[in-house]
């Protein structure tokens, strides 16, 4: 189906995002990370976070992707216990660019503490 748009909907890239994640989890996630991910798992998205210059050979153009993150969430802050993946969607309809980062690490977090 041919789009009038070039960029995709935040909702188009989920379901990529989704869609990737489900074909390639069971190559880089043990089964039982697989079913946690099941059970307890939550799915955002938002801005883009660090530690993509590495597979991308560069800095992310914002406005060019939507990230999403697949992890458990925690009581405590920074409200993450872990990742599962973080996943990284072009915007542009003209390219099935899905970048994933598989188990990164729950970065320091340095803000204020909710109780």
């Amino acid at each position: 189906m041919r789009h009038q748009y070039k960029r995709r909907t935040f909702d188009e890239a989920q379901s990529l995002a989704l869609a990737s994640y489900r074909s390639l989890a069971s190559d880089h996630l043990s089964s039982e990370e697989v079913q946690e991910m099941r059970e307890h798992g939550t799915l955002s998205g938002g801005s883009i976070g660090d530690g993509w210059e590495a597979l991308l050979g560069g800095v992310p153009e914002e406005r060019m992707y939507y990230e999403f993150q697949l992890y458990r969430p925690s009581r405590e802050c920074p409200y993450i216990e872990k990742y599962f993946a973080r996943i990284l969607v072009t915007r542009d309809r003209a390219s099935g660019a899905v970048h994933i980062l598989w188990r990164p690490p729950v970065p320091e977090y340095h803000g204020p503490h909710f109780e």
